[in-house]
């Protein structure tokens, strides 16, 4: 399967069960996961959006190779606050991940460019 964009819900809980996780929530507790995020942080030690100190990392889109480590194409460093602005309005309701996208590439700088 190619590494272009995957739909998030379905394929994400297949990918993740696939992987051994009865969840993502399960994924995002494991040391696969730690390990992942240690490895995007070492590569690039501050949010992709403000430069704060990450908080995790984004999935700009789910793959098997994103989700098992094998490539970081995808996962960008990211802050709490940025990582909220990214993902909820301003009433506090999620956007949906198409809008998440397009939010995290609308605030991203420019001329910012991730070794990944």
């Amino acid at each position: 399967m190619s590494e272009l964009f995957i739909d998030r819900s379905d394929s994400r809980t297949r990918i993740v069960k696939e992987l051994g996780y009865s969840s993502y929530q399960k994924y995002c507790e494991s040391d696969l996961w730690k390990r992942i995020k240690a490895e995007v942080f070492a590569i690039s030690p501050a949010c992709c959006i403000c430069n704060a100190p990450p908080f995790t990392v984004h999935h700009d889109f789910y793959s098997r190779p994103n989700l098992s480590g094998k490539s970081l194409k995808g996962l960008y460093p990211i802050c709490k606050r940025c990582h909220d602005t990214v993902h909820f309005d301003e009433n506090r309701k999620k956007v949906s991940p198409t809008q998440a996208r397009k939010r995290l590439l609308f605030l991203m700088p420019k001329k910012k460019s991730l070794p990944f």
